[in-house]
């Protein structure tokens, strides 16, 4: 049976955004000592979130590290890989979200930018999102960062729910409104962040 691609990513883009997101990562965390020297990325051929979500926070909150891997560890990638990498330097949108909906393409993550709402619709990398939050009740708030890629907007490989309350009518009114005024922002190429 054939996969439905739409809400993730297909296998070649996957592959595309693992090539350039992992080597990042361990050269943020070689060059600039995030873990300790016995914590690796990998365990047991698995990836340790924990560990993972520190050097990923080092990451976004640093400056110029983006630029200095291209012009370090990332020289030998190819053009299009670094320029997957330069869009992610000024188009990062992170912090806490309100997912609202599972759609077809997409899940929808709400949140206030510059004062007004706005929509992003979110491409899964291997999975639908849907799948990644089996269980978790929408409206829900998470944690995340959202990345262009390949003209779809996604998010950085971690998503994380938050516990905290939410006045279920005004998220609901203010999708509706955002929706309504600037529809679901899912490319980042459309200007939108």
């Amino acid at each position: 049976m054939q996969r439905d691609h739409r809400a993730h990513l297909n296998g070649e883009d996957v592959d595309s955004f693992f090539r350039i997101w992992y080597p990042l990562l361990q050269s943020i965390n070689m060059r600039h000592k995030v873990l300790p020297p016995s914590t690796s990325l990998v365990s047991e051929g698995r990836a340790d979130k924990s560990a993972f979500v520190k050097v990923r926070d080092h990451l976004w909150n640093g400056k110029g590290l983006i630029d200095e891997f291209i012009g370090g560890d990332g020289e030998g990638m190819s053009d299009e890989d670094k320029d997957v990498l330069r869009s992610w330097r000024d188009r990062v949108t992170g912090g806490v979200f309100t997912a609202m909906r599972h759609l077809r393409d997409h899940t929808v993550l709400m949140a206030e930018r510059n004062g007004k709402i706005k929509l992003y619709g979110v491409t899964g990398i291997t999975n639908p999102l849907r799948d990644v939050m089996r269980g978790i009740p929408m409206p829900c708030s998470v944690i995340t960062n959202l990345l262009p890629f390949k003209g779809k907007v996604i998010y950085d490989s971690f998503i994380e729910p938050v516990h905290r309350s939410l006045d279920r009518e005004r998220m609901i009114r203010n999708y509706s409104n955002a929706l309504k005024a600037d529809g679901i922002i899912t490319s980042f190429e459309e200007g939108h962040q």
